[in-house]
């Protein structure tokens, strides 16, 4: 029996690829009352919950989270959460989503197997209208007017953005874009501000940015993938501003609203 989290499909409301909005279907709920960020209890439950992730649905998890471990990015990430960001928010995207092999996860989206499915898709509805045009009824008009509809839909969601254009000599890493940017945007709102120096830091912990400590500021190593996300994924940017990194959940995309489960000093978005 296949017991991965289940999952909807992008809409035009439901703008992420699955194997991001999948991960908060099953987040790190690793915490209760007891459990609050950076206590022993709280470390001992997130080694734990890494390891059972790891094992189970994000294979690559526990090794990057050992590194980051390493590199001090715990202790990186307690500053911010001092400052007012969610370190489950964070971490929950490190761990289910940016650090995942490429093999389950990939970097990029052109590599995708839901791009697979959906061309799978789109050729079962091309079999589906050749076969109701050959034996009409008086209903083929509006059956082949509805199948063209989803047909263009799927077309316009997910197989004519940017990210899947095999031209692109170097396309860029969507994964680690997504989470930098979500990141960001998250800190913006919980914080007050990006924390340049905090979350170049962090990233560097999390071997989202490469660049050596000097090597630029800032703002200006981080913003070229901020800016790229938003290029590439203006849907996902709007969406991830006004909902996603303040936290605030619709129903079609979370069964249950973490956040005050994991970081419970933090009330629930709209309560």
């Amino acid at each position: 029996m296949d017991n991965s989290p289940q999952f909807t499909h992008p809409t035009r409301n439901h703008p992420f690829p699955v194997q991001f909005s999948i991960n908060f279907l099953d987040p790190l709920g690793m915490l209760n009352e007891k459990h609050r960020p950076f206590t022993k209890h709280w470390r001992v439950a997130l080694e734990q919950k890494v390891k059972q992730a790891d094992s189970e649905h994000w294979p690559g998890a526990l090794p990057r989270f050992e590194s980051f471990v390493k590199k001090d990015g715990l202790s990186t990430l307690k500053k911010l959460t001092e400052k007012g960001a969610n370190a489950n928010f964070i971490l929950l995207l490190f761990v289910q989503y940016m650090w995942v092999d490429d093999n389950k996860i990939p970097a990029h989206e052109s590599d995708s197997p839901d791009k697979k499915g959906w061309e799978q898709m789109l050729d079962a509805i091309q079999i589906t209208k050749r076969a109701t045009a050959y034996f009409p009824t008086k209903f083929t008009d509006l059956v082949l007017n509805e199948l063209s509809l989803r047909e263009t839909s799927i077309r316009e969601l997910f197989l004519t953005t940017k990210d899947f254009r095999k031209s692109k000599k170097r396309p860029p890493n969507d994964k680690v874009n997504r989470t930098i940017f979500t990141i960001y945007e998250h800190l913006k709102y919980k914080t007050g501000g990006p924390q340049w120096a905090h979350l170049l830091e962090l990233l560097r912990a999390a071997d989202a940015v490469s660049s050596p400590a000097g090597a630029a500021s800032p703002d200006r190593r981080v913003k070229s993938h901020i800016r790229s996300f938003e290029r590439d994924h203006p849907e996902e940017a709007d969406f991830i501003k006004e909902r996603l990194a303040k936290e605030d959940f619709p129903p079609w995309f979370i069964q249950n609203r973490f956040s005050s489960e994991l970081n419970p000093s933090q009330p629930t978005p709209g309560k």
